[in-house]
């Protein structure tokens, strides 16, 4: 396995397909070195194409930073809401804002920038943590350099001013009229009304100057309606993993048992989880402002929520309904149900079709949620759990059947060699949505003097009947 002094840039295809000129070259190879001394990465992949030359530093195979180097120039990707773009506004640079699997930010024509500046501004950017609160700050700061930079939202309030000045020693009185009323317009503008309300908010206020950012940054209605779309659907996915992450209330035996000390940290997501909600739905009143004017309802959901009919997760209602407040919830196994008298359970099949239409969200994926739910869920009877492995085989082993395996080359268009490296893709998949969702737990310990993943249900999930 290769460490990371034989990634080094100096050493590379990408160095050796572009020759960079000696400043370039000595600040990418300072700016690797504060990389790899900080333990910011742990490992380097490059990419050698005809079209696009670049390397990419991650951390735990997550994408952190890529650096696009030319002849006499490079630019570097930012990427990830942990970086915190502040420092790099005070720099003689061109910043563009990516939404692609993650949000960043990229930086172009670094060599303006001095190396000993450089490498502190990527310092100073540093130590944020991967709370909702930064995220929405990182968020907040997106859309106000949209609105700074998109010509046709408003004129900045500068710009107004600055004509209002001219004017009013000009004598044009028409014309203060005008820009009075664009005043006017400036302050009801959503954009501005969203940005003022939620500094406020979250005692963020930071100061963006249109000419730092890029003119690919100046875009339409349309285009910027796509850009908060995917910024959307971006939160919503946080949004689950954040009460994911917090799945250590089902487990915390001790806090469990301690009414005061659990209600105060459930007070605490709950807090986060509903300013998450409004911020949410603050943006998508950016997005759907113009189609509200015309009648028409058109409202992402937040994925954390089920329809009214779906099965409901007992710890999301927790969160985020007032009235449980004084609940004491925990994940629930198998023995726990059956000291309760419950001697059997049987899957209700319109509760797991709804589960399944919930967790497809329109893909082609529901045969396979419904098999795997099911499989998970009529293994764990026994002793309240079941191991991966015997999961992943029985998974498998239902598309042994010709008729299902040909159902399935249909559903999903592939060939019948590339059948198994499909399900085993699906597979990975899917675990990880039931995992993110709270359906199930997945955690290694020794069973029958093995190392093996203990996969628990979630029986507050009622996708069964009691019989």
């Amino acid at each position: 396995m290769d460490t990371l002094s034989e990634k080094r840039f100096n050493l590379s295809a990408v160095k050796k397909n572009i020759d960079p000129d000696i400043r370039v070259l000595q600040s990418i190879e300072a700016l690797e070195e504060f990389l790899f001394n900080s333990h910011i990465v742990d490992d380097v992949k490059e990419v050698t194409s005809l079209s696009s030359v670049y390397r990419v530093y991650k951390k735990q195979g997550e994408e952190l930073l890529t650096i696009y180097p030319f002849k006499s120039d490079f630019r570097v990707k930012i990427s990830g809401y942990k970086w915190d773009l502040v420092p790099f506004l005070s720099l003689p640079i061109n910043l563009e804002f990516i939404m692609d699997k993650t949000v960043s930010w990229t930086a172009n024509q670094l060599s303006k920038v001095e190396t000993t500046q450089l490498i502190q501004t990527f310092r100073d950017s540093l130590g944020k943590t991967d709370s909702l609160e930064q995220l929405m700050k990182y968020i907040l700061l997106v859309l106000k350099a949209y609105r700074m930079r998109s010509s046709n939202l408003s004129q900045s309030e500068k710009f107004i001013v600055d004509k209002v000045m001219a004017s009013f020693w000009k004598g044009e009185l028409n014309e203060l009229k005008d820009l009075y009323n664009a005043f006017l317009l400036l302050e009801k503008n959503s954009f501005n009304q969203f940005i003022k309300k939620w500094e406020e908010r979250l005692h963020y206020s930071v100061a963006v100057e249109p000419q730092s950012l890029a003119s690919s940054m100046d875009i339409n209605k349309e285009k910027l309606n796509n850009v908060l779309h995917a910024i959307q659907v971006y939160l919503n996915q946080l949004y689950n993993k954040y009460i994911h992450s917090e799945k250590n209330l089902w487990f915390d035996l001790e806090l469990l048992q301690d009414k005061e000390k659990f209600n105060l940290k459930v007070g605490e997501i709950r807090i986060t989880l509903i300013t998450m909600q409004e911020y949410i739905m603050d943006i998508g009143n950016l997005i759907y402002e113009e189609e509200e004017s015309t009648g028409t309802n058109a409202r992402i959901k937040g994925d954390s929520s089920y329809s009214e009919e779906a099965p409901q997760d007992n710890f999301t209602s927790l969160l985020i309904d007032q009235s449980q407040k004084g609940d004491m919830i925990g994940f629930l196994d198998r023995p726990p149900l059956s000291k309760q008298g419950i001697s059997a359970l049987s899957l209700n099949g319109k509760k797991v079709a709804l589960l399944v239409n919930h967790l497809a969200k329109g893909t082609n994926l529901k045969e396979e949620y419904n098999h795997l739910i099911r499989i998970i869920f009529d293994k764990s009877q026994s002793k309240g759990f079941t191991v991966r492995d015997r999961v992943f085989i029985s998974f498998m082993g239902t598309y042994d059947n010709e008729e299902v395996r040909r159902k399935f080359e249909q559903r999903h268009e592939v060939k019948r060699l590339f059948v198994n490296s499909t399900l085993n893709n699906i597979f990975e998949t899917i675990m990880e949505e039931l995992k993110t969702h709270n359906i199930i737990k997945e955690e290694t310990c020794y069973i029958q003097y093995k190392e093996q993943e203990k996969i628990t249900f979630n029986y507050n999930v009622k996708i069964y009947d009691v019989t």
